[in-house]
């Protein structure tokens, strides 16, 4: 038997484009046993992607836990980023994710598609995609260091 779950869930609260409830439905429309929500953790130095009300976010996955209780398991969980300063205690469960890596210049975005990593991978790694992965991957498997994930997120970034 397959049971169909997802727990790297964004929404309209951060970089998604489908509010909350319109991914609880299409995941119950699609058979899914259980839906975690990420979303991303706010960043001192970056907030274009990040949750901007936290209080909102939890308040509102909390309504729907209830809302949905018996057709879907919901969970609120955070998706933190390795510069993330905390863990806030209101998660059940945090996803530990690289977005920046640092260069020369300070930290670097590379979760911007395509265009904007190739410029990136030849303005810092002199146009090396294989010195640019090792760098993303090294800092990857630091996570186990921080201690404070549940789970690893974007291997595949």
């Amino acid at each position: 038997m397959i049971f169909l779950s997802n727990l790297h869930t964004h929404t309209q609260f951060d970089d998604g484009k489908a509010t909350a409830e319109e991914m609880v439905q299409e995941a119950i429309r699609c058979g899914f046993v259980s839906l975690g929500f990420s979303g991303h953790s706010p960043l001192s130095f970056d907030s274009g992607y990040a949750i901007e009300e936290e209080s909102v976010y939890i308040r509102e996955i909390n309504r729907l836990k209830d809302v949905y209780k018996d057709k879907i398991d919901i969970v609120l969980g955070i998706e933190l980023d390795f510069d993330t300063p905390h863990r806030l205690p209101d998660y059940q469960y945090a996803i530990g994710s690289v977005h920046y890596l640092h260069t020369s210049e300070g930290l670097v975005s590379f979760d911007v598609g395509l265009e904007k990593t190739l410029a990136y991978v030849e303005k810092y790694f002199a146009g090396d995609g294989m010195a640019f992965a090792k760098a993303y991957y090294e800092t990857l498997a630091t996570a186990p260091d921080h201690g404070r994930f549940d789970i690893i997120g974007h291997f595949d970034l």
